[in-house]
């Protein structure tokens, strides 16, 4: 059972917890996912190549209804995206390895400093990566019924 003053100390976390308050907070915040696109949803998207519109095809079969051809074009995004992803984060692991800053200290330390400012990006990915993997799975699932 949950104390009284734990729940109350929740409900004023979550009043503190409300994301930006001010219009160019807000302004900032809402162009968050158009920086790589990852962010936007897979949900019925429209595949943004004719190679992604070949892979639906052959994932959906040959003469597919609508609802094994909708799960196809799902999973084929979803595998679009994660290859985009990876290519991001090949992206990142070579500015770890190739990009770092010049300053006087030690090599040690110039790959630490690149590795922090790395840091949130790889996460970033690392949870745009699992979102699609889900989506891909589910919609694999649901083609197979």
């Amino acid at each position: 059972m949950t104390s009284k003053a734990k729940v109350e100390a929740n409900r004023q976390n979550a009043a503190l917890s409300t994301g930006p308050r001010t219009a160019q907070g807000r302004s900032r915040s809402a162009r968050n996912s158009l920086r790589h696109g990852f962010a936007s949803p897979l949900n019925g998207a429209p595949l943004r190549s004719k190679v992604g519109e070949r892979l639906a095809l052959a994932i959906a079969g040959p003469d597919p209804d609508s609802h094994r051809l909708h799960q196809a074009r799902i999973i084929a995004a979803a595998q679009t995206r994660l290859a985009l992803i990876a290519d991001a984060r090949i992206g990142l692991l070579k500015r770890i390895r190739f990009g770092m800053p010049a300053t006087n200290c030690c090599f040690e330390q110039r790959t630490s400093a690149v590795v922090l400012n790395c840091l949130p990006e790889l996460q970033r990915l690392d949870r745009y990566e699992r979102q699609a993997f889900s989506r891909r799975s589910r919609a694999i699932l649901l083609l197979n019924l």
